[in-house]
């Protein structure tokens, strides 16, 4: 009998991750460590429920898919506070706590797998490069970005580690595979969505293009901008679904279909709402200009 793989128990998840949070930070929860918002189940869903998915459908015990899931949660944080300090955005602390809290919260992560993988696996010089500051191999069979590296450290450590346990090392190749095009298409939406941030903090981005504010926004006023650029973001999670698909692991085949659902709605009301503001400018200055079509099919 298959598995169930949708029923991961998030409140518990949450619970053990906070329970350890205020063990390392001596009973406290900062706001760095905080769930709401930043590490949200909602926001981070791959992160809180990808060892969940594997697992459970690679055979593993839910208790164990459990504990991983706690161990993807307290990485993330990790991952999440390390680059607060080098971005300079910590919340209320100060950067050698935040660093020692960092590490600490890393060495949680990585308990349960100590317990079950020795020190000759090759799971921990996978890790080491999984986890080096300056954008590991590991993570670049799809793209070396920094953002993607960064993204993917919490995804890769239990990915790796799901399929030495579930013995399906073979799986790996393709697992990695799809999590590099799913994490494209994130970090490509991010860039989207952050791009005015970003400009301000004088950070790549992907939607930029390396045109100044004014020069996107004409861009964008004047030209089909957003449908070609989300449509890098659709090929991605395509090609990410796929390759889930070909795993059998069907509730992140799923996740990744939704997402893509979702970011076609929001390319095409982008889209419809830059068109609508251009054309009004147009009207007003008396610059009308034909626009280009929207692809067939589109509205």
């Amino acid at each position: 009998m298959q598995p169930t793989t949708d029923d991961l128990d998030v409140a518990a998840v949450a619970a053990a991750y906070e329970a350890q949070a205020r063990l390392i930070c001596a009973g406290d929860l900062p706001a760095p460590l905080e769930l709401r918002g930043r590490l949200a189940p909602e926001r981070w869903k791959l992160e809180w429920h990808l060892p969940w998915w594997v697992g459970r459908s690679f055979g593993l015990d839910a208790a164990l898919c459990h504990e991983l899931s706690v161990s993807s949660v307290l990485g993330l944080a990790a991952i999440r506070l390390r680059d607060d300090i080098a971005d300079g955005e910590l919340d209320r602390a100060d950067p050698a706590t935040a660093a020692e809290w960092s590490e600490a919260l890393l060495d949680a992560a990585l308990e349960s797998y100590r317990a079950r993988l020795p020190s000759s696996s090759e799971f921990w010089p996978f890790v080491a490069a999984v986890l080096a500051p300056d954008g590991p191999a590991a993570l670049a069979s799809v793209s070396d970005g920094a953002d993607l590296a960064r993204r993917g450290a919490p995804l890769k450590v239990p990915a790796f580690a799901v399929c030495q346990l579930a013995d399906r090392s073979d799986a790996f190749p393709t697992l990695a595979r799809c999590l590099d095009h799913a994490l494209t298409a994130l970090v490509l939406y991010d860039h989207a969505a952050d791009w005015e941030a970003d400009l301000a903090a004088g950070r790549a981005n992907a939607f930029t293009d390396g045109r100044s504010r004014e020069e996107l926004l004409v861009a964008l006023l004047s030209d089909d901008v957003v449908r070609p650029y989300f449509a890098r973001i659709a090929t991605a999670l395509a090609r990410a679904a796929e390759l889930a698909g070909a795993l059998a692991v069907g509730p992140l085949a799923q996740h990744i279909c939704d997402l893509a659902e979702r970011f076609a709605l929001d390319s095409e009301a982008l889209a419809a709402h830059y068109s609508a503001v251009g054309d009004r400018a147009a009207a007003l200055f008396g610059t009308a200009q034909e626009r280009p079509a929207p692809p067939e099919g589109r509205s």
